[in-house]
């Protein structure tokens, strides 16, 4: 099951204001951890793998366009290049204070 956590605004009892409150236990969980302390769940940071992949078919696509449009491979190679960077820069910066909380429920 896949929930997105929020941060937490301010010191409310043992929840400090980087800590990230987990939606499946409601434990505290400090920034950066791996795993909630309370329910095992794993904690991924950062831009979604699909994003990641946009980016990469974005890219690869547009430097295809510019290499046909224009007669050059070199500046299909350069252009799908600096979108790549710039396409990740970006993400990196949207998906900063992304966390998502991954558990699986087992049953017998």
């Amino acid at each position: 099951m896949l929930a997105q956590a929020a941060r937490t605004s301010a010191t409310i009892g043992k929840i400090k204001m980087n800590d990230l409150k987990c939606p499946h236990c409601y434990s505290a969980v400090p920034w950066g951890a791996k795993v909630c302390t309370g329910c095992q769940a794993e904690v991924d940071y950062g831009a979604p793998n699909i994003a990641m992949l946009a980016v990469l078919v974005a890219t690869l696509f547009a430097g295809f366009w510019v290499s046909s449009t224009f007669g050059s491979e070199m500046a299909g190679v350069i252009v799908g290049m600096v979108l790549f960077i710039a396409g990740f820069a970006l993400l990196a910066k949207v998906f900063a204070h992304r966390a998502m909380f991954h558990r699986q429920y087992r049953t017998k």
